[in-house]
């Protein structure tokens, strides 16, 4: 059961019995494809060189501002989500008196959904609060920012809006217990497999055996193969489930935390209370 690196993954994870800890041990490709490829030891070298090289300072620029972008986005994603609850208000409002008077109860239900965006929000900034310490671990990363005025944070591009909504989805999958079905049925065949391959190895001793996960999303999958005694590395190239996979794992709130993963995928809803509002607490444990 071995999976070797590919060499466009961005970041490590790291799992083990000891904890998990986030690494920039591999390149990333989210620079222009014009740019030539360097991986971050390159990088590194070039800065404790004399002089940078053109090509990592332009390397290093790139991959900072598109971390950034991702920032913001996160920055953004009650502006954003407000902006789609007032599309919807505006179709109320142009509908004739007797078919408002059918869906009467949708002011309160777009009131709601604005009260679920702002849960949201909050949590995206929890997560944004423990990103520095992803930043330091990077040295691609060093110089970027994570704070910004508001000005700079507006209208950012709809496909990173996107990726932010799947973000909070994604969470119910790895990170809640509505998600346990879908993991039992995606998880459990790899993780009995990687056992069963690895069965004549004391569990005291699968720490020395290592395994990598990759497309790793929000890491649940190299959080169960450590919960199972192994060394575990997930590989991930979106810095939207990288950083917050990195808090999940690292920065865990006190207590669970309430979000509301689907509050503004709206089409066909019009019940009061539809399965958009459902909260979902995480993590499950």
């Amino acid at each position: 059961f071995i999976i070797r690196a590919i060499p466009f993954v961005s970041i490590i994870l790291t799992v083990s019995l000891a904890g998990i800890v986030f690494g920039s041990h591999l390149a990333s490709t989210h620079s222009s494809n014009c740019l030539p490829f360097l991986s971050e030891m390159e990088v590194e070298n070039s800065r404790n060189s004399a002089q940078i090289t053109p090509e990592a300072a332009e390397s290093r620029r790139a991959e900072i501002h598109h971390f950034e972008t991702i920032v913001k986005s996160f920055l953004n994603y009650e502006t954003h989500a407000n902006a789609v609850i007032r599309k919807g208000e505006a179709s109320y409002a142009r509908l004739p008196p007797a078919h408002q008077s059918i869906l009467n109860h949708l002011p309160g239900k777009f009131e709601t959904m604005k009260s679920c965006v702002k849960e949201n929000q909050e949590f995206l900034c929890h997560i944004l609060e423990e990103a520095q310490a992803f930043v330091d671990n990077s040295c691609l990363l060093q110089g970027a920012r994570l704070n910004f005025e508001d000005s700079e944070v507006a209208r950012q591009p709809g496909m990173d809006m996107d990726k932010v909504r799947c973000t909070l989805r994604q969470f119910v999958r790895d990170w809640a217990d509505e998600g346990a079905a879908e993991r039992r049925e995606c998880y459990e065949p790899l993780l009995d497999a990687l056992e069963h391959h690895f069965r004549e190895v004391p569990v005291d001793q699968r720490h020395r055996l290592s395994v990598l996960v990759p497309g790793a999303g929000l890491g649940r999958l190299p959080y169960e193969a450590a919960r199972r005694g192994f060394s575990a590395q997930g590989c991930e190239f979106s810095y939207q489930m990288l950083i917050a996979s990195s808090y999940i794992l690292n920065f865990p709130a006190s207590e669970q935390e309430r979000i509301f993963p689907w509050v503004i995928t709206g089409s066909n809803r019009w019940e009061a209370a539809a399965p958009q509002l459902q909260p979902i607490m995480v993590p499950d444990h």
